[in-house]
């Protein structure tokens, strides 16, 4: 699955079990702000998050 779509980046945050702000600060964000963008649809992240994201997301597997 490549796409990171606001469910998926949203359903990889509540299984790591982290807050908006706790994913933000792991990816590199002072605020949570980006990542509620993300979860709401109204942005996309960057490719550097994406493959963050992606890096989380095989962790918790």
């Amino acid at each position: 699955m490549n796409k990171w779509t606001a469910e998926r980046i949203r359903e990889l945050r509540k299984k790591t079990g982290l807050t908006q702000r706790q994913l933000a600060a792991k990816l590199g964000y002072s605020s949570y702000w980006a990542v509620y963008e993300w979860e709401a649809g109204r942005r996309k992240p960057n490719r550097r998050v994406q493959m963050l994201l992606k890096l989380l997301e095989k962790s918790y597997d």
